[in-house]
């Protein structure tokens, strides 16, 4: 009976353990294969599993777009950084931003070959420039730069650039001629200038730059000398002496003569023989007044472009291969016992005229003292 119930005992035991599941190694092995499952990569069969893969490639690629865009971003500003810094290096790049410096030769000062200075002084405070039309076609309107020096030679302008500037409208220099100009308040002795613009009849100019006057300017303070500036007046002499001839008429027998008892002034006398094939209906003497020391003498207020010259003249209606003498009263001062005379225009009975080409270097060279 003992042994009837530790039996029945025994099999209700094993019923009840196996009901609850097994034993703890089967429950540890149930473990393992849920941690199993757990840890495994869930298979595409997975509904829930698919929903999630897709959802997680999706934000993925969203975010690889944004990280994309970044990117691109990124490389764009890369990419304009490094051609900044790729035309920053190229050569001739600062033009794009500052202007690139003129070339050496750019900024030389090349003279108009039209229009050309003959002489430049100073005269009564003011600066006068002789200038002469050398091109083939008329010019109308001219423009120059000067500078002024003292008695020492030093820079005397006070303009702000270290010279002044100048400008003749309705000039109307034929090719050949020659014109003189003057412009009010000379600051010293002497004068440099330079032609910086011209306007032609055809329409066209011709311009220096600034940058070209003020290289001209510099080069011209820095270079100039007394001596060097007189030995240019003398070698004016050379075109001087050719005034004092022409082949139209000749001048002769020029001199003062003291006739008039109620005045100290002298009467200038003169002869004039043409030797043209036409008639002479006028012309004009341009005659230079000196002391008995050889000084000039002051003929104010009829002077032009020295203190002692003044022209004379008029109409003489002289026939060609013909000679006649005038006289010009109280002509000359008191003080005046010396005279030049040159042939400075003449009108033509075909109503050509004939002006002096030398006249102006004849003043420079003879006004200032008396050679015989």
């Amino acid at each position: 009976m003992r042994k009837l119930l530790a039996g029945m005992l025994a099999a209700v035991l094993i019923f009840s353990l196996a009901a609850c599941g097994g034993s703890p190694s089967s429950d540890k092995a149930a473990d393992t294969a849920n941690d199993a499952s757990q840890t495994s990569v869930p298979s595409e069969d997975l509904p829930a599993s698919d929903g999630r893969t897709e959802d997680a490639p999706a934000q993925t690629e969203e975010d690889g777009q944004a990280s994309d865009g970044r990117t691109a971003d990124a490389s764009a500003q890369t990419e304009e950084d490094g051609q900044a810094m790729g035309e920053e290096n190229m050569p001739g790049a600062e033009e794009t931003s500052e202007p690139a410096p003129e070339p050496e030769q750019s900024q030389m000062f090349v003279p108009n070959e039209d229009l050309q200075i003959v002489a430049a002084f100073v005269y009564e405070n003011d600066t006068y420039a002789v200038v002469e039309n050398t091109g083939s076609q008329a010019i109308l309107n001219y423009r120059i730069a000067y500078i002024n020096f003292d008695k020492n030679g030093f820079v005397a302008s006070r303009d702000r650039n270290g010279y002044g500037k100048g400008k003749h409208d309705t000039a109307n220099i034929m090719p050949g001629e020659k014109q003189i100009s003057s412009w009010y308040g000379a600051d010293g002795e002497y004068v440099v200038a330079a032609v910086i613009g011209v306007d032609y009849a055809d329409g066209t100019s011709w311009d220096a730059k600034s940058m070209q006057i003020d290289r001209w300017a510099e080069e011209t303070g820095k270079a100039f000398s007394l001596e060097t500036h007189k030995a240019g007046l003398d070698s004016m002499k050379e075109a001087g002496a050719l005034a004092e001839t022409n082949e139209y008429a000749v001048l002769s027998d020029f001199g003062l003569k003291q006739d008039n008892q109620f005045s100290s002034n002298r009467d200038f006398q003169f002869s004039v023989e043409n030797t043209s094939d036409q008639g002479i209906l006028s012309l004009k003497l341009f005659v230079l007044q000196f002391d008995e020391n050889g000084f000039p003498v002051s003929v104010s207020p009829y002077d032009t472009y020295c203190k002692n010259g003044r022209q004379t003249g008029g109409t003489v209606n002289l026939a060609a291969g013909s000679s006649d003498s005038y006289t010009d009263d109280l002509f000359a001062q008191s003080s005046t016992t010396q005279v030049k005379a040159i042939l400075s225009y003449i009108e033509f009975q075909d109503g050509t005229e004939w002006n002096n080409p030398y006249l102006y270097e004849w003043i420079l060279s003879n006004s200032n003292t008396y050679e015989s």
